[in-house]
């Protein structure tokens, strides 16, 4: 049976995301409990060759022996942390991102980069790669809400938004999503009893508090959790964005336009793909010098 990292992490993570999202986050989950969910099948091969055979040579001022290659790296939609059949995950970016990252021809990428979100779990392999990062990255984004802009803040040596029209940045917080479905249970006749070993008296007590209706506990527990990662998240972005300006809703989840975002040092400037080029371009000069 095939199944859907993307749903299976709605079901049961948490997650970096923008809130336009999650009706279709709803829809996608209770599809797959039905099951009547479908996905069209990426080709992996396919897109690792195309992102590793771009890439523009940079200039040449006399000073660089070699010139080396600006690839452009396209991540769109929400990330969960492990990739399936219809879709690119955490796990696929890390792959193709440290190819690159050893890649002696390539002197910086560009993130074309374009998505509300990401899973919470997903960030483990940014974390990873930022580790292990010695190339400059520039980034170009259109949308950059949560765990996208926590990506950047992790990984942008300078960042652009895509032109001014529809960009965005920020949302800047974690939730959870939980699909109900005791009604639907309890319409059909089922229940579900959670016995557990008598040394075990903690064990999944978000579950049995769910499953017995306490949701006054089971939220407080549920929202106390994701105190941690959120603070991380915050210092990350902090450490990222050393110019970032503490405005109301900056790190309570607001969004703001690629015109505030540039005012409130969020990001670098407003431009297009061949300023991000050009801006990679001289990065991997001054880095090759």
């Amino acid at each position: 049976m095939k199944t859907n990292a993307l749903v299976t992490e709605i079901i049961r993570g948490k997650w970096v995301l923008e809130m336009s999202a999650i009706p279709h986050f709803e829809k996608l989950a209770n599809d797959f409990l039905k099951g009547n969910f479908k996905g069209t099948e990426i080709n992996r091969q396919e897109f690792f060759a195309s992102v590793d055979s771009s890439g523009t040579s940079s200039m040449n001022n006399g000073e660089v022996k070699d010139p080396k290659r600006v690839v452009v790296l396209p991540i769109t939609g929400i990330i969960p942390a492990y990739g399936d059949m219809c879709m690119l995950g955490a796990d696929d970016y890390l792959q193709i991102l440290r190819k690159l990252n050893n890649d002696d021809s390539i002197g910086a990428i560009v993130i074309n980069g374009d998505g509300p979100g990401s899973s919470l779990d997903a960030i483990n392999a940014f974390k990873t790669f930022k580790l292990e990062k010695k190339k400059p990255i520039v980034g170009l984004f259109n949308s950059c809400y949560s765990g996208y802009y926590w990506m950047k803040s992790l990984f942008c040596d300078y960042t652009y938004a895509n032109f001014d029209v529809s960009s965005g940045f920020g949302s800047i917080g974690v939730l959870s999503i939980v699909v109900d479905n005791r009604k639907e249970m309890e319409d059909k006749g089922w229940k579900v009893r959670v016995v557990r070993a008598p040394q075990s008296t903690d064990k999944a007590q978000q579950m049995v508090d769910f499953y017995e209706g306490n949701d006054e506990a089971f939220i407080a527990s549920l929202s106390e959790e994701m105190r941690e990662p959120t603070e991380k998240f915050i210092a990350d972005v902090k450490a990222g964005n050393p110019r970032i300006k503490d405005v109301p809703g900056m790190f309570t989840g607001a969004t703001f336009s690629a015109s505030k975002a540039v005012e409130y040092g969020m990001i670098d400037a407003i431009g297009n793909e061949q300023m991000a080029i050009e801006k990679a371009m001289m990065l991997a000069t001054l880095n090759s010098i």
